[in-house]
């Protein structure tokens, strides 16, 4: 009986990687051996790395869930990373969603760390696009805490004027665009001031940790309406400008929904 082979995350990138020239024959042909003898072995570490390469070079994602990913997959290595994919299974997740409530995880972050794990298993895949390890997850048996009564953060109707009149400068004016039109807060701070036309804003871009970004999707490229009290509201704020970005800090850039004085998640909801 041949002795197992791991295998490495490169080999798995180059033998998906088209563009990839003579390293993704050679790849292609390891891979398709290891198969055919039964010998590959595939870690979960592996498998992740793996995934998130490809999933953000195919299916591009945005940076804010790059890093959540990441951060996932981080602390799942720590429990399952040197497992063999073919025994991540409904006992070895039940082991994770051990650790991650001795951790004092919440339900709704063990939700979101087992579906990462499901992703990653799921992505193993052969020669015709069929799942190499099916799973029928079972999440009683996992002991996966349901997710109920979650915290939702809102603000009333009456609530939201005093905020805004409570806020100055152009912190006043970003409460009152998040309230009145739904923005998202990454979509409002990216606006520039050539979006601003008559009682209508374009959305056409966002911005996370100071970095701009086009939508994830199509619907995410629209006009907003804005109603004529408030689109007189931020005409104002403009004034004479005719370029930059409408929500701006002193050195010309977006605005940090970072700081302190910005709770602003509310508004999307509100």
């Amino acid at each position: 009986m041949k002795g197992k082979t791991f295998i490495d995350t490169n080999v798995l990138i180059y033998a998906h990687d088209v563009d990839a020239g003579a390293k993704h024959q050679i790849a292609n042909t390891v891979l398709r051996g290891l198969w055919n003898e039964r010998t590959g072995v595939l870690s979960v570490q592996v498998l992740q790395e793996f995934y998130v390469n490809v999933t953000r070079k195919r299916r591009p994602i945005k940076p804010a869930t790059a890093t959540s990913w990441t951060s996932h997959l981080a602390w799942i290595n720590s429990v399952l990373g040197e497992m063999p994919l073919a025994s991540v299974n409904n006992l070895a997740v039940k082991e994770l969603v051990s650790h991650m409530a001795v951790a004092s995880f919440s339900p709704k972050t063990m939700h979101n760390y087992v579906q990462v794990v499901k992703m990653v298993v799921a992505s193993a895949v052969n020669e015709q696009g069929e799942e190499i390890y099916p799973r029928k997850w079972n999440h009683e048996f996992i002991d996966l805490p349901q997710v109920a009564n979650q915290r939702t953060p809102t603000f009333t109707v009456d609530e939201v004027p005093k905020i805004v009149l409570a806020a100055d400068g152009q912190l006043r004016v970003l409460y009152a665009l998040l309230s009145g039109t739904g923005l998202r807060i990454g979509e409002a701070l990216a606006l520039e001031v050539k979006d601003i036309s008559e009682g209508t804003i374009t959305v056409r871009q966002g911005v996370w940790n100071g970095i701009l970004q086009t939508p994830k999707t199509s619907n995410g490229l629209r006009d907003v309406d804005v109603h004529s009290s408030l689109a007189a509201m931020v005409k104002a704020h403009i004034g004479e400008r005719a370029s930059g970005f409408l929500f701006q800090s002193p050195s010309g850039k977006p605005l940090s929904c970072h700081r302190p004085t910005l709770g602003t998640a509310v508004f999307t909801r509100f």
